[in-house]
């Protein structure tokens, strides 16, 4: 009895393997490719390489496909719709799959293109369960796929509808049930059964179809072309959208915070000017100026862009630069006139390069002159312009954070202008209540 209770682990393992391998034969050998299809891999622009084929266009592109069989198809089957893409201008890869089966191999695209970084546009297609993985991986890898193509097939995992194609025969009633639901990019192929996408013969349960292979590839092919035109298209047109939402009235808006850093300076340098040695004083001045001009080229390069003028990159590039510098500069000014007894020599600044360098220059120069604004507005003991100048500060670091981002949605630039005015607006608030509270008369220096 124990005898027959060891050896049941064992038959248990027999079956299993032999389950198993019957399953790899029944996978293995499913639909052959015609002999038409398998013509198509002597063609000179047709490159055999590892787990597949690369279908070459003599056409310089940077799009390209990537193609799944369907299950238990030889890939080979696929050759013919695949060259007719070929020869209208679109590079194809075709991926063999372990035993056909792409549920074996669904992330096969990403090597492909790790491999070819040539390639900018990528498109994902697959027939029937090759069609299910295609989609399992561009809702995965979504930021690598442009668009996803399925024959004879549905979404599997989410993805962009405005990016899909689903193309089926009329007659494959089982897709047609899925899909029914999907009004955007769906097309219908009157006559088509679900086989015909590649040529690999009758597939079992599949009716016969009205209209031949080739009229349905022929269909699929242009379709599929026309999709991925459009959708290039409206990569392009969402691109210009988001530039043209760049406006002019946010253009003179950017004005608003400019002047009033204008009027806050200014006032600031006439009131310590008697507290500050000439050298101080310089670097103070020219801190403000700069600042002033930086802000001015940005808020001009904006007008002239939106205003349709001319893109005046010059203006923009040196925004930073000056900015920061000035920044620098007046931080340094400030802070040598708490010891304007010592006197020192103005040294032009060395010019860096580099929105890193560019922004902590500005933070340091910009957190020394609040820094020192808050000490002065305890010492005229006007305390609640020192929340004015913190919040100034906290703005401006906001600031600094938002133009080193090329933000081409509206709502973000809306957003900078509107902290931009906020931070400028209150430190014009603590330096009007620097006045009132008599820091002209503010003596530094114990005599």
């Amino acid at each position: 009895m124990a005898n027959k209770k060891r050896k049941w682990p064992f038959f248990l393992v027999v079956i299993l393997l032999l389950c198993m391998g019957i399953g790899c034969i029944f996978m293995a050998n499913g639909y052959k490719a015609e002999e038409k299809a398998l013509a198509i891999t002597k063609l000179d622009h047709v490159e055999k390489m590892e787990g597949g084929y690369k279908l070459s266009s003599n056409q310089n592109t940077d799009t390209a496909l990537i193609f799944y069989p369907g299950a238990r198809v030889q890939a080979e089957s696929y050759l013919p719709i695949l060259n007719g893409l070929c020869e209208e201008g679109l590079t194809c890869f075709l991926v063999e799959m372990p035993l056909n089966m792409a549920f074996f191999h669904a992330n096969a695209a990403a090597e492909i293109i790790e491999n070819h970084p040539e390639i900018e546009h990528w498109y994902l297609a697959g027939h029937s369960l090759g069609g299910a993985m295609a989609s399992q991986f561009s809702s995965k890898n979504a930021e690598k796929v442009d668009g996803l193509i399925l024959l004879g097939s549905y979404p599997y995992k989410p993805f962009p509808m405005e990016n899909t194609l689903i193309v089926y025969g009329s007659l494959n009633t089982s897709v047609k049930e899925k899909v029914k639901e999907y009004k955007e990019n769906v097309l219908e192929i009157e006559g088509g059964n679900h086989a015909q996408f590649g040529n690999y013969g009758k597939q079992d349960g599949d009716p016969d179809a009205t209209i031949s292979a080739e009229e349905q590839q022929s269909v699929s092919i242009q379709a599929i072309l026309q999709f991925i035109s459009e959708n290039q298209k409206s990569e392009v047109e969402v691109m210009e959208g988001e530039v043209m939402d760049f406006s002019i009235s946010m253009a003179l808006v950017d004005y608003i915070p400019v002047l009033l850093f204008a009027i806050a300076g200014g006032m600031l340098i006439k009131m310590l000017y008697n507290k500050m040695s000439p050298t101080s004083s310089a670097f103070f001045s020219a801190g403000i100026i700069s600042i002033v001009c930086a802000g001015a080229l940005k808020a001009t390069y904006k007008l002239l862009y939106a205003a349709g003028i001319c893109d005046f990159q010059a203006l923009n590039a040196m925004f930073f630069p000056v900015q920061s510098i000035g920044f620098l500069l007046a931080g340094l000014g400030i802070f040598l006139m708490l010891f304007n007894k010592k006197k020192t020599t103005a040294v032009a600044p060395p010019v860096f390069t580099g929105t890193f360098v560019f922004v902590g220059l500005m933070v340091a120069g910009l957190g020394i002159m609040d820094a020192v604004l808050c000490y002065l507005s305890a010492k005229c003991k006007k305390k609640s312009a020192i929340v004015f100048f913190i919040l100034s500060f906290i703005c401006s670091l906001a600031m600094g954070y938002l133009s080193s981002k090329d933000f081409a949605q509206a709502i973000m630039n809306w957003m900078a202008e509107i902290i931009n005015v906020v931070g400028q607006g209150s430190l014009l608030v603590g330096v009007c209540m620097l006045k009132k509270a008599g820091l002209e008369e503010l003596q530094l220096a114990k005599k």
